[in-house]
């Protein structure tokens, strides 16, 4: 269905509400300039169709493309199934006429951005159809080196979504409430290979600065926004700086928070090409909920390449549109770094045209949480609808878990976010692309192994400083696969006095086994030493005796690796050398 207008508060001269052509492009730009010579249309009567409520055609679609999921799809059946899905639309462009009343005089930009409106209400539909389309007639034959396999230095795409446990995508998908799915997501994940035992750091900053560097590291990081305060060493090694260095095109979209620039000079705004971005748009330095000149997802302070600009354009919207401007205008192999803010707090109800038409008004936190991530799905599957993913390598992973302000019934605030028990750590990860096997796969894997996978897909090796990272693509190309024997999850303290202990954990993992040693050190206490049987306690309710001798060996390799890392020893919690 059409989306619904934008609510964005009028910019003062800003003319009376235009045609609601332009109303929908106007909310994916920047405040407009004044029209006063513009004259005001009336909407008009709506020609709508008789469509298929919303949870029926969505069940059955996501149901059916799970089911065939390992089937070639026939490029005929693949047109059907995308006029099917054209065709349940419930609103029809306006007749031509009032079309070109409605458009007289709009600029460039304003047509460009009307189109992509108009569209959108297609696109996580198309997405789900060219997907069961492309996986058919390229996957078979890519995933055992034949011809659908990429030819050239393939594209990458890292896109990161904000707080959010693999539990709550399972929770979407098993609770029946149709209005919280991701299609978009979704639709990817039965196109491409999901993991189980996928980890990230408790916290947002710790995880960038992980899948950025290589390292583990339980570090927060704090003076973003304000910066060192004196000259740092050079930024080692990155992802993207050995990405470009392989002549790949790199840029940042979207949250930044990893490390303000290493000179006392320049500010937030310009570090990212020191971390080897050549282009950065539509970026925030921390949070937008009171960082860096930012008060909200409304009302924030966007980085374009070094040049700051207030805005009050929606912050998922904005990276979503400022990638498919970058992506369209660049050639050469490319790397997208996209870290949406959503669900971050301030949790919110988001614009409504990026939700299905008839989306329940959230009422209490939980439901702004899950409306916010179904509007980053809807540009999920905006963006995806332009990549073409027999030469494109898509990944989409949780940054940590849920957080403490928007729990599902029976969740433990002391169990989510800023910890490592598995609701804080355990993310879903999503992988897409040539070669690459689909299914799910109960291997282990840690956001600090970005910078290993990827840099092999395109066709190098990580720096020697990026010590922890390992590379995931044997099991991407079978599930069945084994690289990761155990890792590292790690919060430092914070000045947060709910979360003042070092708390730090060891996953270790063979067929049939999920074990896991977590460490607790609270200030000036001894250490507290936990431990789970994952495959028999997955909500981690019923720990292990450390005297169990069925144990035993786990234990000890679990000990061992923490000790390794540099906690457990005493009673400050130990300190990683690599940080």
């Amino acid at each position: 269905m059409l989306p619904g207008p934008a609510r964005r508060p009028r910019v003062a001269g800003e003319s009376h509400s235009p045609s609601p052509e332009l109303r929908h492009s106007r909310a994916l730009s920047m405040p407009a300039e004044p029209r006063p010579d513009r004259k005001r249309l009336a909407p008009g009567p709506t020609r709508a169709r008789q469509a298929v409520s919303l949870p029926a055609w969505r069940s059955t679609l996501l149901d059916s493309l799970r089911h065939g999921s390992n089937k070639s799809q026939p490029l005929g059946t693949c047109i059907a199934l995308m006029g099917k899905l054209a065709r349940s639309t419930t609103v029809r462009a306006p007749p031509n006429r009032r079309l070109e009343r409605a458009t007289r005089g709009e600029t460039a930009e304003e047509a460009y951005l009307r189109r992509i409106r108009l569209a959108q209400r297609f696109v996580p539909y198309l997405a789900i159809a060219l997907g069961a389309c492309t996986r058919g007639s390229e996957h078979g034959n890519a995933a055992h080196g034949g011809s659908g396999a990429a030819t050239r230095a393939p594209n990458l795409i890292l896109i990161v979504v904000d707080d959010w446990a693999r539990s709550d995508s399972q929770m979407s998908r098993a609770d029946g409430n149709p209005w919280n799915d991701l299609i978009a997501i979704d639709a990817l994940a039965a196109q491409g290979q999901e993991w189980e035992n996928f980890y990230a750091q408790p916290l947002c900053n710790p995880t960038r600065r992980t899948l950025t560097f290589g390292n583990y590291t339980g570090t927060g990081g704090t003076l973003v926004c304000k910066g060192w305060g004196q000259q740092q060493p050079p930024v080692p090694a990155t992802l993207a700086g050995e990405l470009r260095k392989l002549g790949y095109e790199t840029a940042a979209f979207g949250k930044w928070h990893i490390d303000p620039s290493s000179s006392p000079n320049k500010g937030w705004w310009e570090a990212p090409f020191e971390f080897g971005f050549d282009a950065w748009r539509a970026l925030n330095g921390a949070n937008v909920g009171g960082h860096c000149n930012s008060r909200d997802y409304f009302d924030w302070t966007r980085a374009d390449d070094g040049v700051l600009t207030a805005t009050n354009q929606y912050h998922t919207e904005a990276v979503a549109l400022a990638f498919m401007d970058w992506w369209q205008e660049t050639s050469r192999p490319r790397f997208a770094y996209v870290c949406f803010q959503a669900s971050h707090l301030p949790l919110h109800a988001p614009p409504s045209y990026l939700l299905p038409s008839g989306y329940p008004t959230p009422k209490n936190a939980r439901e702004q949480y899950e409306a916010m991530l179904v509007a980053m799905d809807t540009l999920v599957g905006t963006m995806l609808s332009i990549v073409d993913l027999r030469d494109t390598f898509v990944f989409l992973v949780g940054d940590n878990g849920t957080p403490p302000e928007a729990l599902r019934p029976g969740q433990d605030a002391s169990r989510v976010k800023w910890t490592t028990y598995e609701d804080g750590v355990n993310v879903p990860m999503i992988a897409v692309g040539p070669d690459i096997r689909p299914g799910t796969t109960p291997a282990l894997g840690h956001v600090v192994d970005f910078p290993g996978t990827l840099l092999e897909l395109a066709g190098g090796a990580a720096s020697a400083t990026m010590e922890d990272t390992v590379s995931l693509v044997p099991v991407l190309r079978n599930p069945a696969s084994r690289v990761r024997r155990c890792l590292i999850c790690d919060r430092e303290p914070t000045k947060d006095p709910r979360f003042r202990d070092h708390d730090t954990c060891a996953v270790l993992e063979a067929p049939g086994v999920l074990f896991k040693a977590r460490y607790d050190t609270p200030p000036s206490r001894p250490t507290r030493k936990t431990y789970y049987d994952l495959i028999a306690d997955p909500v981690e309710e019923h720990p292990i005796s450390a005297k169990d001798p069925s144990w035993a060996a786990w234990i000890g390799e679990a000990d061992a690796a923490l000790g390794a890392y540099g906690v457990g020893g005493d009673s400050s919690g130990g300190a990683h050398p690599k940080r």
